[in-house]
Formats: structure tokens, C-alpha cells, sequence
């Protein structure tokens, strides 16, 4: 676990998952909403993140149930650097810093 990590942007149909593991991207894929939890499921307990919205609460439980380290980060965190990258990356940015996360402080950059 302590050696990979997950960012994940929440979506109506498609989810992004980036998986990075020994500060490298091991994987960047959209996975179908209705296909997330089990793909979660098949996944050893890792670190995953999801930004705040309104279906993070249910996506953190899920992954919290199925054994994962599920984290959230204010939204409002995320969007001071949104407009500087696309979705992509900003997912690619949050898996790599993801290990500084406490609960106080996020610093994306």
C-alpha cells in the first residue's frame, strides 16, 4: 500500500483512474461507473483519492469497505491548479502527491 496510489475523477458514466506505483504511472484508464467497484474490488488495498463532490462520500465507503485508504481532497484545493492543466494530468498530479496528504494541508504543488 505504501507504495502505490490512486487518483480518481468521479463521473456520471466513465471514471478515471490513475494508478501510480513507485512514483511511476502504472495505469491511466476510464473505467465504466457501473464496472468502479469491482474494479476496486480486484485491486490490492492501496491509497485512493477522490475529489469532493457528490458522489465521493459513496465512493469513499465503497473503497473503504473493500479495504482500500480512501481519501478525499476539497474541490476547492483542486480547482486553484484546474485551469493550468487537463483533467489527465491533474489526475496524474494528485496520484504522485497523494503521500504528502494529511488532513490539514494538500499542496498540489
Amino acid at each position: 500500500m505504501k507504495n502505490t496510489s490512486v487518483g480518481v475523477d468521479l463521473a456520471k458514466r466513465v471514471i478515471q483512474a490513475c494508478v501510480v506505483k513507485n512514483n511511476k504511472v502504472v495505469s491511466n484508464e476510464a473505467i465504466a461507473a457501473d464496472d468502479f467497484s469491482a474494479w476496486l474490488a480486484n485491486m490490492k488495498p492501496t491509497i485512493v483519492v477522490f475529489e469532493a463532490c457528490g458522489t465521493s462520500n459513496y465512493w469513499k465507503q465503497i473503497a473503504l469497505e473493500l479495504g482500500h485508504d480512501a481519501r478525499l481532497i476539497s474541490a476547492k484545493l483542486v480547482s486553484k491548479i484546474r485551469q493550468l492543466l487537463n483533467p489527465v494530468s491533474l489526475l496524474i498530479l494528485i496520484s504522485f502527491r497523494v503521500k504528502r496528504f494529511s488532513s490539514k494541508s494538500f499542496n498540489l504543488l
